[in-house]
């Protein structure tokens, strides 16, 4: 006889939402028709170029200095990856393509995110600064002086929880007072967990691209237990434009 106790009935999942506020609120993965990009893409930027001034030699009486040509813009460059989740589910239900492909749906934005943050430390070291709060002002400072357009912020959600009265809500993005847009990514580095005082980091970069293909699914099975083995996979190709810059410091 089997207990009362050990009896469930098999129910849907809560549905999954996504984070928000993540990176995919700041870049929202676009999906080309033509695959090349596949590949990898490059970029031409002039973004990250020191505009000059001059002045009229009638207005204070100098020669002004030779008008300078820029001939080399950044040149960016991006390899794809893939994310990719695997499920197995026992004795066969024939849904485990369906299932896998749900899961890589609910799990591939933090996967881009922890992508982008490891390039980003692997790209710029963070520099220490005084204060949480100093970080975000530096960061913001030094990325509008070093790009010439709207970059992006990025912390985890923790920062931004921390960041919260210097942050604001605009659509289904958050920015800073100043209006640059904030990716809060639950898989950028994984600042405060532990429950320890630590070093909190927050990175500044240009604009960000991301592509993707289409989910692919693929089944294979395991004879000699019966087990159904399911593979969902989606190729990204994700980067920024020609700036980074890191601050860290005590929380």
């Amino acid at each position: 006889m089997v207990a009362t106790s050990d009896v469930y009935t098999r129910v849907e999942a809560p549905p999954v939402a996504p984070h928000p506020y993540g990176l995919f609120a700041v870049a929202p993965p676009a999906s080309p028709a033509e695959t090349s990009w596949q590949m990898g893409v490059s970029w031409e930027s002039w973004a990250c170029i020191d505009p000059n001034t001059t002045t009229d030699p009638c207005i204070d009486g100098t020669t002004p200095a030779a008008k300078e040509f820029e001939q080399c813009p950044d040149t960016n460059y991006h390899k794809p990856i893939t994310v990719f989740l695997g499920v197995k589910r026992s004795g066969g239900m024939g849904d485990a393509d369906q299932l896998a492909a749900g899961a890589l749906a609910g799990a591939e934005e933090f996967a881009v995110e922890r992508f982008l943050w490891e390039r980003m430390v692997a790209d710029q070291a963070a520099v220490a600064a005084s204060s949480v709060e100093m970080a975000l002002a530096l960061v913001e400072a030094e990325l509008g002086a070093g790009y010439m357009g709207t970059g992006v912020i990025h912390m985890n959600r923790g920062v931004a929880t921390l960041l919260g009265s210097r942050l604001v809500v605009k659509g289904s993005q958050l920015q800073t007072i100043a209006g640059t847009p904030v990716a809060a990514g639950a898989g950028y580095n994984l600042d405060l967990l532990g429950g320890t005082p630590g070093p909190v980091t927050i990175y500044g970069t240009g604009a960000v691209t991301i592509r993707r293909g289409v989910v692919d699914t693929s089944i294979t099975w395991d004879r000699a237990i019966n087990d159904e083995l399911a593979l969902a996979e989606r190729t990204y190709v994700a980067g920024w434009d020609c700036f980074v810059v890191g601050r860290s410091a005590s929380n």
